[in-house]
């Protein structure tokens, strides 16, 4: 296993730093064509022509290199779908009879916890309507009660004009 891993390794740095030459031969091989375009238009001497071969030698290695990237990532997807059904292969199926079973039990379950979370709903609601009931009855009987004591307000307020005027009458009278 250890060696799969560094063997893994080893490939992911060399594929990276293959990856890296490619880009710096890409890199490279766009200003190599645009040196060449102006080795060309501008016609240097003899030394600028034999800078433009090795320019073309780096661009054919540069080509090697994807083509090899190429390939390494062609035979890396294929390793995988190998690996894939090879780990598919290694699954243990259950049964028939495993499978039946298991698929009643889980059915059952899903009937028993939703019977419950049902029942609960019930008793909430039921303890909601309830509190809310009790509620309206004591608003209720605040309400009544303020009724009344604001009737024998009136009523008192009404008693002392009325014995408050009997008190001026016999006053005015007594005079």
């Amino acid at each position: 296993m250890a060696n799969k891993r560094s063997k893994k390794s080893q490939e992911k740095r060399t594929n990276k730093s293959v990856k890296d030459e490619v880009k710096v031969t890409s890199e490279n091989t766009t200003e190599l064509n645009k040196n060449t375009e102006k080795v060309a238009t501008e016609n240097e001497p003899k030394t600028t022509i034999t800078d433009s071969k090795k320019q073309k030698a780096e661009v054919k290695k540069a080509k090697k290199a994807e083509n090899k990237m190429a390939k390494k990532t062609n035979a890396d997807k294929n390793r995988w779908f190998k690996d894939f059904k090879a780990e598919i292969k290694k699954i243990i199926w259950p049964s028939k009879n495993e499978l039946a079973e298991n698929t009643i039990v889980v059915v059952s379950m899903v009937i028993i916890v939703s019977l419950i979370i049902f029942l609960l709903d019930l008793a909430f609601n039921a303890l909601s309507n309830f509190e809310i009931t009790q509620i309206e009855k004591v608003e209720n009987s605040i309400s009544s009660s303020n009724e009344t004591s604001d009737d024998n307000e009136t009523s008192d307020s009404n008693s002392v004009n009325a014995n408050s005027e009997e008190y001026v009458k016999n006053e005015n009278e007594a005079e």
